[in-house]
């Protein structure tokens, strides 16, 4: 009985209190610590390279983003290369079955420091009305910086998608890659 008893007051005790909460504050910040420093950024770069035939190579940034009605995009941003020499560089903008159809007209991009292109249409991939492909290969020299940049999409309708700052950095990075 007495060493329930003293057990009981030890637990109790200011002292032990003391050192218990000590304990959870330094649970605590130990938690907090890891989260910000120990956890992975908010965004991987998903830059992949693939061997094809031959001396050709295509790297490709791969990214899902949602326009103003909150619909996902798939963004394929690509470049392929042979011997060394780059082909194409290309944007493919890829929605959902049966959701916003794309009317196979030139793309138009822009910042908000008032930097505007058109980026034509690539018609040598047949795609569903679904999607689009666009040659970024000017463009991309031309983009100063790593702004968020607005992709105007050709739909029937008017349709925007925001690329943040580090998709953009991303494809800066996928169109500077080598073999």
């Amino acid at each position: 009985m007495s060493r329930i008893r003293t057990s009981f007051y030890y637990r109790f005790s200011p002292a032990h209190l003391d050192k218990q909460r000590c304990l959870v504050w330094l649970c605590g910040l130990l938690a907090i610590a890891v989260l910000l420093f120990g956890s992975p950024p908010a965004a991987f770069a998903s830059i992949h390279r693939y061997p094809e035939a031959g001396d050709r190579v295509l790297w490709r940034s791969l990214q899902t983003l949602r326009d103003e009605h909150q619909t996902a995009w798939q963004i394929v941003f690509y470049k392929r290369m042979n011997a060394g020499e780059m082909v194409s560089l290309n944007l493919r903008l890829v929605g959902f079955p049966g959701g916003t159809e794309l009317t196979g007209q030139p793309l138009t991009i822009s910042t908000r420091n008032g930097q505007t292109w058109t980026a034509s249409a690539v018609t040598d991939t047949p795609l569903p009305n679904t999607a689009g492909e666009y040659d970024l290969r000017q463009i991309m020299f031309e983009l100063n910086g790593n702004p968020a940049i607005e992709l105007h999409l050709p739909t029937a309708e008017s349709l925007n998608l925001i690329v943040p700052p580090f998709v953009v950095q991303e494809w800066k990075t996928v169109a500077q890659k080598a073999l």
